[in-house]
């Protein structure tokens, strides 16, 4: 295991992240919810999924897919929630708050895998409570997560290593973002505003998964949500010109200090 590959993966995974926000934005702003997260998806999926194809195939198992899919349906559950909850609330405010993915991880691993949940994790699941509180103006919640299957990742990364991976989770969002596009009647033509937000998320997902394969999921976690809540907050200001309150610094300093608990296990 390499930490420091890991905590590096992790930061700047956090920073692109955060950089595909801000460009998803103004994506669904001017295109529409349901054409940005096709053409987003479908964008950064191709390139990685040819490259595997091509250069680096394994030949899938069942469990392969199984745990590929159930990755997928996490996460494509979480981006349709986090891109909805985008299209009308402050990314500053919905990314720090969707960070708390890793509280949906550690319940689904004491329930589905019977992990033991240390008392620091307990503490940091109460914290993360308290912060959704704040964050959400009392109870009108800005953004949930799908995160609940991350922590399958791993072994997931390990059969099939990071290309394979990632070709069949997001391949999953894929073709579920599609299908909610052509269902919905507005599947539109591609633009160009859609390159970078794609860009930036096949880069800050092959970063976070190659530093998974090298480390382990919490030790990348570490390092990335601080980084990408900082990193959200600091360019919604520069670049969308969003403010937060007090309140709000306060709730995001609860998150970074809960998802350290409960990482730390």
């Amino acid at each position: 295991m390499d930490a420091t590959l890991g905590i590096i993966a992790g930061i700047t995974s956090g920073l692109f992240f955060a950089l595909k926000d801000v460009y998803s934005k103004k994506a669904i702003t001017q295109k529409g919810l349901e054409n940005a997260l096709f053409y987003i998806y479908f964008l950064a999926w191709l390139p990685v999924a040819l490259y595997f194809l091509l250069f680096d195939y394994k030949a899938f198992s069942a469990s392969d897919l199984q745990l590929g899919g159930f990755v997928g349906l996490g996460l494509t559950l979480g981006y349709f929630l986090f891109f909805k909850a985008m299209e009308s609330g402050k990314i500053s405010l919905v990314g720090p708050v969707s960070e708390l993915w890793v509280l949906f991880t550690v319940i689904a691993a004491f329930f589905v895998l019977g992990e033991k949940i240390s008392f620091n994790q307990t503490i940091g699941l109460v914290l993360s409570f308290v912060a959704l509180f704040i964050l959400s103006d009392r109870g009108k919640t800005d953004s949930k997560s799908g995160g609940f299957s991350w922590f399958t990742v791993k072994p997931l990364v390990d059969s099939v290593g990071t290309f394979g991976a990632y070709f069949l989770y997001v391949g999953v969002g894929v073709v579920l973002f599609f299908l909610y596009a052509v269902f919905s009647k507005k599947l539109a033509k591609p633009g160009k505003i859609f390159l970078i937000p794609a860009f930036l998320l096949v880069l800050a997902y092959l970063v976070e998964v190659w530093g998974v394969g090298l480390s382990t999921v919490s030790l990348v976690s570490i390092a990335y949500s601080p980084s990408y809540i900082l990193s959200v907050i600091v360019l919604t200001r520069l670049m969308l010109g969003e403010k937060l309150k007090k309140i709000h610094y306060a709730g995001i300093a609860l998150i970074l200090t809960a998802i350290t608990l409960i990482a730390l296990g």
